[in-house]
């Protein structure tokens, strides 16, 4: 099982049990590399992702965040994502994003997209998704406990 996550700012993927771990690769964004693990597998030329080394969740001064700009106007998604090895199951999902005031405003979500091949392959089995509180200029979370199927 392949699962596939768009990212806002910080995510967690977390399975259950006592032993949960975040299952994501660079999901702090501690450093600008970070980024490099969340590649965008559909390319628009009005988007553009990197590194924002001012704008931390936790307000390090030693990390940062992942920053998506985008002038998509036509209502779709776009950004980076990560597939993860799974299996069937429970998993609890939070992604923390910040919004500027800005016009459009913008909103975000994180979006648990389920294959069953490697790489993300073979067909969609299932997705769930979690829009983030239409808040602006504050770090706001949405979270959520999904299923993958078997």
């Amino acid at each position: 099982m392949r699962i596939h996550v768009t990212l806002l700012l910080a995510v967690s993927l977390v399975g259950p049990g006592a032993s949960a771990r975040n299952l994501l690769t660079s999901p702090d964004f501690d450093v600008a590399t970070d980024v490099d693990d969340w590649p965008d597998p559909f390319p628009d030329p009005n988007t553009t992702i990197g590194w924002q080394s001012d704008l931390d969740v936790d307000a390090s001064p030693s990390s940062g965040s992942l920053r998506l700009e985008t002038s998509i106007s036509n209502g779709s998604a776009d950004g980076p994502r990560q597939c993860v090895d799974s299996g069937a199951g429970f998993y609890e999902v939070e992604a923390w994003s910040f919004n500027p005031t800005q016009s459009p405003q913008p909103l975000t979500y994180v979006a648990v997209d389920y294959f069953p091949g490697a790489g993300c392959s073979g067909p969609l089995l299932g997705s769930d998704s979690q829009f983030a509180p239409s808040t602006f200029d504050a770090w706001v979370l949405a979270e959520d406990l999904v299923e993958a199927p078997s």
